[in-house]
């Protein structure tokens, strides 16, 4: 039933997608895709910023050979960007089952850690780069998405500053981690975050450098909502959705955007499967391909946390 659900909702994306570039004219999206090399050289370095900061992050906690487990790191985000949200961690605990060793329920734990944590700082970074864009005034939110938007999104960001404390004070049963661990990893997932909207940015003022910085802030903002929601199919296409409908809002050139969009969406799927089919063949020549499927990995006991790691 739920891959149902999930299949019938990407359906409903596909079509809506391809009856608004039909909308639009595809002579004129096509015409509007971008020709500047610097857009594709960004476009490489934000494909790979969140594997190669996987592999710095997990190495925190685990032993491995980073070059030779990258193509590990490469199919867990192609699992959570292709199949479904956190399809990749259940592949990823099948690889690490194999491939670290040691107590199941200790690398669930690290993990769910590492998942936490990056939820964590997508919400701190999304709270300061909003707040520092409304101070410099970069960011009008009531000329952009509207009042009721900006009320949520206060009453939002307080709703979040009254959970820390409340994490913090039973924090024993949500991490496994040592606290100095898990600040320092909090700290990388932040800094990657920064990174890639700066490249993300970067990439889309490229190729309209006329548009404002409060534009594609909005963009920016919108693309880290879209990947934090949980269990989506295809967070690309859906970003593409919205990205075109807004920028009807922002009164930008919708045929560039989706031109721009367009051509992501198609440079990720085909590096998501060629290195996808790359990293597989590497895997089973060397043995360390899982021998179940990643969907239907069982759950294992969980070992009881020791308070005292935290």
């Amino acid at each position: 039933m739920i891959r149902l659900i999930r299949t019938l909702f990407l359906i409903s994306i596909l079509v809506y997608l391809v009856w608004t570039l039909g909308e639009l004219g595809w002579a004129e999206v096509l015409a509007n895709l971008p020709t500047q090399s610097l857009f594709y050289v960004l476009f490489l370095a934000l494909y790979f910023l969140l594997p190669v900061a996987e592999v710095v992050m997990y190495r925190l906690t685990w032993t491995f050979d980073a070059l030779r487990s990258f193509p590990a790191f490469l199919k867990k985000r192609v699992y959570n960007r292709e199949v479904m949200g956190y399809s990749g961690e259940v592949y990823f605990f099948s690889w690490a089952r194999r491939e670290i060793g040691g107590p199941e329920a200790r690398l669930l734990e690290t993990i769910r850690d590492n998942n936490i944590l990056s939820s964590v700082s997508s919400t701190l970074v999304v709270v300061i780069l909003l707040t520092v864009f409304l101070l410099a005034g970069e960011l009008r939110l009531g000329e952009l998405i509207g009042k009721d938007w900006a009320a949520y999104l206060v009453g939002g960001t307080l709703l979040t500053a009254g959970l820390i404390p409340l994490a913090y004070r039973y924090r024993q049963f949500l991490f496994s981690m040592p606290a100095r661990t898990a600040l320092l990893i909090l700290s990388l997932q932040s800094l990657r975050l920064l990174v890639g909207q700066v490249l993300q940015i970067g990439q889309w003022a490229v190729v309209m450098p006329e548009v404002p910085l409060q534009v594609w802030f909005t963009f920016a903002a919108l693309s880290l909502i879209v990947t934090r929601i949980p269990f989506i199919p295809n967070q690309n296409l859906v970003f593409m959705g919205a990205g075109i409908e807004l920028s009807h809002a922002v009164d930008i050139s919708t045929a560039s955007i989706a031109g721009m969009l367009l051509v992501t969406n198609v440079l990720d799927k085909v590096l998501n499967l060629a290195l996808f089919g790359l990293a597989t063949v590497m895997d089973r020549r060397s043995g360390a391909e899982p021998d179940d499927h990643a969907a239907e990995a069982e759950t294992p006991d969980r070992e009881a946390k020791r308070p005292d790691e935290v």
